[in-house]
């Protein structure tokens, strides 16, 4: 994530540089640039999601509280898309296939299939 941050980031600059406008245009484009990399960075992901038999799911980093699945929940042989609400909050996850080992992810699938036929 780190390293795609700074290649966005460093792809705006150069973008900046070559494009035709003045310096004085191009000096502010390229503040405007740094200072959201630097202010605007976004949180680390979450390390360890919880997901019990019946598709709850728990974020530790979060507090203890389970989210139960929404409607919004989607599937796909290649990614899942979890909504979940806890309450007031909202947890809005997208995993991909690569992201877990092929047991975890046929786990994590199966169970998410049975959460959302209910």
């Amino acid at each position: 994530m780190s390293l795609w941050w700074l290649g966005l980031h460093l792809l705006l600059t150069v973008a900046a540089l070559l494009a035709g406008w003045s310096w004085s245009t191009k000096v502010a484009v390229i503040v405007a640039v740094v200072g959201h990399a630097a202010w605007r960075r976004p949180p680390p992901p979450c390390a360890l999601i919880e997901v019990g038999a019946d598709g709850a799911c728990r974020i530790p980093a979060l507090g203890s509280a389970p989210f139960v699945l929404g409607a919004r929940t989607r599937l796909s042989p290649f990614w899942v898309r979890i909504v979940a609400r806890n309450g007031a909050e909202t947890l809005d996850l997208l995993l991909l296939i690569d992201q877990l080992n092929a047991e975890d992810w046929r786990r994590l699938t199966a169970i998410l299939r049975r959460g959302t036929a209910r």
